[in-house]
């Protein structure tokens, strides 16, 4: 026993021996590859930073100073992998950024050359690199005049509901469905910037038992941009119809000005944006829901703009209805509140390739109409819901399809109890851009 104990000894005293003289071996070769890149021997400098992988260094240093090596003697893809894990070192994130953005953009792939010079601009701590990732990013090709967008989810729901008014103590049960979402736009005339734009979109959500929650959507219309003095406006029509299991909802026609500029437009350096943007709805219930029918009018002002890696937004919404439940005494609720939220957002780059999102919002609901009770009294209803909501998104340049996961939860308070609920919906599914 006490032999076996004494070469077990042994045996950790070599291993850690070893460790040691590894890691000064590729410490040594390490500095050899700099000073081989120094001098303008890639090849000298590419066998020495191998050399110190091989002996156990593992740093983002070396993966950065491999990365550009691997760059200069024309190996992107595997300059690319280097890269990619050089981001993981705050110090060294803008730069590694800004050499993925290069090789992104001689590969043609426009949108990750964008997001990468963004991000190297966003987190570049001095002024030449930033100017330089800025300048890269506007010399790109303009976005194309055409897109398509495509989501597939699953997930489970915690009350199976088309709409969250609707939701009541005991009436929706949890439920697993699955859903299609599809949107597309394309420029009729002009361009982005100033030209008339056409879009349309899709959506369809089935449960699996609650099929009368089963949720159709489709919308379609055009916008007219127009850069007005520093503004980007987008002014223009949306028609809209919203079938709830095998009956139609409601549809509604929408007109819609919106315009967002700088801040603050004399700091060249400044990401922070204003968006101004106005709504007014005419809605024409369905057969069974007849006191949707009316108007609905609402307004808000955000601010986004970015920190670091990630983007935020902050904003305030109101929103006033003026439905015909107003004009009965008989509705079972009513639909006519007017409405305050203010909500915050937040999405950053947790590692290079994969996306983290937060958002919360607090709304204030004072509804115009009386909902009339079981006893037959009448009584006007005040709701405050806290909703909170994150998402995770996987992106890799080999994959078309981004997979996300996505949660939401909803805590809804009411003077009426019958309308107070809360709900938890989980998603998991994948989308594609073209």
């Amino acid at each position: 026993m006490k032999a076996r104990c004494v070469i077990k000894a042994l045996f950790l005293v070599l291993s850690a021996a070893a460790y040691v003289h590894g890691a000064d071996t590729g410490a040594v070769a390490y500095a050899e590859g700099v000073r081989a890149a120094r001098r303008g021997d890639d090849l000298a400098a590419l066998r020495a930073f191998d050399m110190a992988a091989e002996a156990g260094l593992d740093t983002a240093r070396l993966q950065y100073n491999r990365g550009v090596t691997l760059l200069r003697l024309g190996r992107r893809d595997e300059a690319e992998s280097a890269l990619r894990r050089a981001t993981a070192d705050p110090a060294l994130a803008a730069l590694a950024h800004w050499h993925l953005g290069r090789i992104a953009r001689d590969a043609r792939r426009w949108p990750e050359a964008r997001r990468r010079f963004r991000l190297a601009a966003a987190g570049a701590s001095s002024d030449p690199l930033r100017i330089l990732a800025e300048r890269a990013e506007a010399a790109l090709p303009p976005p194309p005049d055409r897109s398509l967008f495509l989501e597939l989810a699953t997930g489970y729901d915690s009350a199976a509901g088309f709409r969250d008014e609707d939701l009541a103590t005991g009436a929706r049960t949890g439920d697993l469905f699955a859903s299609l979402w599809m949107s597309g736009e394309g420029m009729l005339l002009g361009n982005r910037q100033s030209g008339l734009r056409l879009f349309g979109a899709g959506a369809l959500t089935l449960f699996a038992r609650e099929s009368d929650a089963n949720l159709a959507l489709l919308e379609a219309g055009a916008g007219l941009c127009h850069p007005p003095a520093g503004w980007r406006t987008d002014t223009g029509l949306r028609l809209q119809h919203v079938r709830a299991g095998a009956h139609s909802l409601e549809t509604a026609a929408e007109i819609r000005a919106a315009g967002s500029r700088r801040l603050f437009p004399d700091e060249p350096a400044s990401t922070t944006r204003l968006h101004l943007r106005g709504r007014v709805c005419r809605i024409e219930g369905g057969a069974r829901y007849g006191h949707l029918d009316g108007f609905r009018h609402d307004a808000r002002v955000r601010v986004s703009g970015r920190h670091g890696t990630g983007r935020w937004t902050a904003d305030i919404q109101g929103e006033f209805n003026d439905r015909a439940d107003r004009k009965t005494e008989d509705s079972f609720a009513s639909a006519s509140p007017v409405r305050c939220q203010i909500a915050a957002g937040y999405r950053a780059h947790a590692t290079p390739s994969l996306t983290a999102e937060g958002n919360a919002s607090w709304r204030v609901s004072l509804f115009r109409g009386r909902d009339t009770l079981e006893d037959g009294s009448h009584r006007a209803r005040r709701d405050r819901r806290l909703a909170l909501s994150g998402a995770m998104r996987y992106r890799n340049n080999a994959w078309p399809w981004i997979p996300f996961l996505r949660m939401d939860w909803n805590d809804n308070s009411s003077n009426i109890p019958v309308h107070a609920y809360d709900r938890f919906r989980l998603a998991l599914g994948a989308d594609r851009a073209w």
